[in-house]
């Protein structure tokens, strides 16, 4: 389920090459960009063991009107890209990406394991972002991209063949586990084998709440708009948002 960011950056510890890194302050949202001195390859890794399953790693169950009520899961970065044209980056978190479930997997690889079972994951890990973004183009909107693991996927605003709509608002299917994002409900094929799930489940309004910025490309400038107090110190963060990758040999990688 969507997991309150602060929250999340409060279950971690900085990490390099799978160490702490020492003498650093508590992380929080105000000073997470402190870390870039140390390198792109710093990890906000758990302080616990999440192969405990530690119940803030499944977040929070939207109400049935879709709001959350003891989390901030979205924030929504508003860019002017050209005369006429901007774009909305809606971004969503979660503490905890299980996954592709080995049993969903199109022949021949799912005869690689042949004692796998239902419920056997592989490529589970902490911390995952992902977004929608739409575009407007003389304030109404043209079309919408999805995030899907390493790449995507786009509907033109108008094309009711590929994009699904409750009113004005588009309805995005969110696949289980791993939560790529898709424009309708189904079995979806990604990296040519692999096969994600997204049905109609239980509904999340992400902007119920969200933290909303504008963000100018010339700049470099992210300004708070809703609320005004909303962090923006932890846009500039450039590392991980979860564990580095287990060695092999830890027992935590299984």
């Amino acid at each position: 389920m969507p997991s309150d960011i602060p929250s999340h950056v409060q279950h971690t510890r900085a990490f390099k090459h799978c160490e702490p890194l020492a003498d650093l302050p508590v992380l929080d949202m105000d000073n997470l960009s402190a870390l870039n001195e140390h390198g792109k390859d710093v990890f906000l890794t758990a302080v616990e063991n999440v192969t405990t399953m530690p119940d803030w790693l499944f977040g929070e169950t939207p109400d049935t009107k879709g709001a959350l009520h003891n989390s901030t899961a979205c924030a929504v970065v508003i860019v002017e890209k050209a005369k006429q044209i901007v774009d909305a980056f809606y971004f969503y978190f979660y503490s905890f990406d299980e996954g592709a479930d080995i049993t969903q997997v199109l022949p021949p690889l799912n005869r690689i394991l042949p004692d796998s079972k239902p419920g056997d994951h592989f490529g589970n890990h902490v911390g995952d972002w992902e977004h929608n973004m739409v575009r407007f183009q003389e304030g109404v909107p043209v079309g919408i991209w999805y995030s899907q693991h390493a790449w995507g996927e786009a509907c033109l605003w108008d094309d009711v063949a590929c994009l699904s709509k409750e009113g004005d608002r588009p309805i995005v299917y969110s696949a289980r586990g791993s939560h790529a994002n898709y424009p309708s409900a189904g079995s979806h094929v990604h990296d040519a084998a692999l096969i994600d799930v997204a049905d109609k489940g239980r509904l999340w309004d992400p902007i119920q709440p969200a933290w909303f910025y504008t963000y100018n490309p010339s700049t470099d400038n992210l300004t708070a708009l809703e609320p005004e107090t909303a962090p923006t110190d932890w846009f500039r963060f450039l590392g991980g948002w979860g564990d580095q990758q287990y060695p092999d040999d830890d027992p935590r990688q299984q």
